[in-house]
């Protein structure tokens, strides 16, 4: 603590010559071999309040009196260094003038001793104020969370927690009583010099850093460095806290040992709460007359940085331009959560509200709070964390809705389903009953093939919605003149238009307009608005169909004088399932999937389509755009004359399904095909292998070997590996088709199969 004396120079051996001169602000006197006083200097006389006429030539032990104890330091170690010739020095506390002081003693020439002494007493008073401080310290951090050390002005550690050394990966015994320097943290040690300076002028720092410990691991921490004064302001130590916040607890543990805390540590707890993406709102009152918040309950809450967030708050000090809700009733202030939990003190868990603004905008909040107390137990406040589920709950209303809407979809394909089956349930009948020439059993065949049209329809949008959403159709793109696409869609639909009693007016441009699309799916856009107009369009009215070019885009526009749509239906008008609401009265409009299967296709082509009304009773225009050609149209194509098999073929159906096996095989008899049934894939190939049959169609679904088993059977079979494999099935994705033609076949049609396809390929 105090500096090596020096040794006592030659020229002490005369003191009265050499030490007269000596302007020391140390105090000096020097003893004969009988302990007379026989020389003191200036600063004697200060530091021992005797003048120095008052003292020479008197014995010490009669000046000091105090001194003369056997058990005094100043009795012993004058005696020991008078009498064994050597130099001591110690400290003692001088009673009489209630001071300490750091003593040197130095044998002179003569026999006696020379004597300096300092008085001490503030270093020894702010040393006792250090060791206070320390075990103040120790009190409060023995169970704190943070690493704390305290070290005097020289960088020497005086005081580590074991959180502390825990964290720099040291023990406790390693770093006390050594510096600061004895330990190598490169990112720490860059800041000493900075650290130093600071605190020498009496200034705290913090900040936080990547700390690398002595294993080499690393872990994020906080720091704040406080400079520790004596009485007269004067540095006498620093302490330093580090707090880990690799893993930083949730905001409600936060808040709840803050409070616990020092003041000093508040700026950083609210640095991290400013980074915790939850609302945070905490007040220091048990009425909750006052409530402060984080960056982000400022913000959901709408209100300015600082200000009082608190509903309970006295007068102009409360906040404007919300309440909060929960059930749809306006909770009172008594039932708040924070208000609650700081007035009576119960735990709110779970709590579920809706901030509703003056706007009519809508947040829903969940959180808890909790009561804040002292150490006595005794609640102070509360503090409570509450995150947006405005976008969960907007999610789960979805949901409900997409449920509803499946079920109300699966009650419409109910229906969807059992209107065609009942009239060809009633045309079998008759076709039971009536000649075969009559023209009864002529209505119920053309009523049966009007059914199976729609139902195939029906199965055929179904797939196609499938398709889209996974990403599995695949157009065929073609140079197309879009007037004449959209000419020919028009005269396909002109019977549709005369039975429903209205007019298609068709205003087409003078030039081409080319695109390049797969004009079978583009038709079928078309065809979708057109059939959706003539729905929606009572009797008599119009539709009027134009084609034209927007900003270098193709844009195709239906427009009718029909029912018309509001804002509401518009905006979910290109829905899967969605449906214009009818009475029990009005006839079903399909499925549901017309519209959000063009929007589907025409998006796939690089397109939009997008619809317009405005209102109810005012009619609708669908405005579908699509990218133009870069290239010029080829000139139109002639069409080859059709062809027909004229050949009769030796033909195995094998199908686990004897219906359909049954009727197809009627069906090829009477383009007279001679054909056989096998009902598995295994009596399948064994059948194969008796009749060599030109062509075999075979299902890809069988119970006992698949179709695709059944292939690669018969191609490997050297006898009928020329037959014709045609695959037949309801599998009808892109993979499927890519899969039968790997294993064989040499063709694939999906159920139900156009029977000119078929007779085509028999060809």
């Amino acid at each position: 603590m105090f500096p090596e004396p020096a040794p006592a120079p030659e020229h002490l051996l005369d003191p009265r010559a050499a030490l007269e001169i000596l302007e020391l602000d140390d105090g000096l006197f020097v003893l004969d071999p009988e302990y007379r006083i026989v020389f003191v200097n200036r600063s004697f006389e200060r530091l021992s309040g005797r003048r120095r006429e008052d003292v020479l030539g008197q014995v010490f032990w009669v000046v000091f009196p105090e001194a003369a104890s056997p058990e005094s330091r100043f009795w012993l170690e004058y005696r020991r260094a008078m009498r064994e010739r050597v130099a001591v020095r110690f400290e003692e506390r001088y009673a009489p003038l209630d001071v300490w002081n750091e003593v040197s003693a130095h044998p002179v020439r003569g026999g006696g001793i020379a004597v300096f002494f300092r008085d001490i007493t503030e270093q020894k008073r702010a040393e006792a104020a250090l060791r206070s401080s320390e075990e103040k310290y120790r009190l409060i951090v023995e169970t704190a969370g943070e690493g704390i050390a305290i070290t005097r002005p020289d960088g020497v550690y005086t005081y580590v927690n074991q959180q502390m050394a825990e964290m720099l990966g040291y023990g406790v015994e390693d770093m006390l009583g050594r510096r600061i320097s004895d330990f190598t943290f490169p990112e720490w040690a860059e800041r000493v010099p900075a650290l130093r300076s600071a605190l020498g002028r009496g200034e705290a720092v913090r900040g936080d850093f990547l700390l690398r410990r002595r294993d080499g691991s690393q872990l994020w921490a906080m720091y704040r460095a406080s400079p520790l004064t004596n009485d007269r302001g004067e540095h006498v130590g620093t302490v330093a806290t580090l707090l880990d916040i690799t893993a930083w607890k949730d905001s409600e543990r936060a808040l709840r040992e803050s409070e616990e805390r020092t003041r000093a540590h508040a700026a950083e707890l609210e640095t991290v709460l400013d980074t915790v993406p939850a609302a945070v709102w905490i007040t220091r009152d048990t009425r909750g007359e006052r409530i402060d918040a984080n960056r982000f309950g400022v913000e959901i809450l709408r209100q300015r940085p600082g200000e009082n967030v608190s509903l309970s708050a006295p007068g102009e000090d409360r906040p404007r331009g919300f309440s909060v809700y929960q059930g749809g009733r306006k909770l009172s202030e008594e039932e708040l959560g924070i208000q609650r939990a700081a007035r009576w003190g119960e735990d709110v868990r779970d709590m579920e509200v809706d901030l509703v603004f003056d706007n009519g905008d809508v947040c829903s909040l969940l959180g808890n709070c909790t009561p804040l107390r002292d150490r006595e137990g005794r609640v102070t406040g509360s503090v409570g964390a509450f995150i947006d589920i405005t976008a969960r709950k907007r999610m789960e209303e979805e949901v409900r809705e997409a449920d509803r809407r499946k079920s109300e979809f699966l009650a419409v394909l109910s229906h969807e389903l059992r209107n065609p089956l009942a009239p060809i349930h009633s045309s079998l009948f008759l076709l039971d009953k009536l000649p075969s020439e009559s023209p009864g059993a002529a209505r119920a065949r053309a009523v049966i093939h009007r059914q199976v049209e729609h139902l195939t329809r029906l199965v055929e949008d179904l797939l196609d919605v499938t398709r889209i959403a996974r990403g599995k159709v695949h157009l065929r793109r073609e140079p197309v003149d879009l007037r004449d696409l959209v000419r020919k869609t028009c005269e396909d639909h002109r019977t549709l238009f005369q039975q429903a009693r209205l007019d298609l007016h068709l205003d087409l441009p003078a030039s081409p307009v080319p695109a390049e699309v797969d004009p079978t799916r583009i038709g079928q856009v078309i065809g979708n608005l057109l059939a959706n107009a003539s729905k929606f369009t009572p009797p008599p009215g119009a539709v009027a169909v134009r084609v034209r070019v927007v900003n270098g885009q193709a844009e195709v526009s239906v427009r009718d004088s029909g029912m018309g749509m509001e804002r509401e239906q518009l905006a979910r008008l290109f829905e899967p399932f969605a449906q214009e609401e009818r009475s029990l009265g009005q006839s079903p409009s399909g499925l549901g999937l017309g519209l959000a299967l063009s929007k589907g296709l025409v998006e796939l082509h690089g397109g939009s389509i997008l619809a317009r009304s405005e209102g109810a009773g005012k009619g609708s225009e669908f405005v579908l755009a699509l990218p133009m050609a870069a290239q010029a149209l080829p000139p139109e194509p002639i069409p080859p004359a059709p062809r027909t098999s004229g050949q009769h073929r030796r033909i195995l159906v094998i199908d686990d399904n004897a219906d359909a096996a049954q009727t197809l095989a009627d069906v090829l008899g009477l383009f007279g095909h001679e054909v056989t049934i096998a009902p598995n894939g295994l009596a399948g190939t064994a059948r194969a292998r008796e009749l060599l049959p030109d062509v075999v169609i075979c299902d890809l679904g069988l119970p006992d070997v698949d179709g695709y088993e059944v292939a690669r059977a018969l191609r490997a079979d050297g006898a009928l590996r020329a037959v014709r494999l045609i695959a037949l099935s309801g599998y009808g994705m892109a993979e499927d088709k890519d899969r039968a033609l790997k294993a064989g076949f040499e063709a694939h049609l999906t159920r139900p199969a156009s029977l000119e396809t078929l007779e085509a390929l028999l060809g």
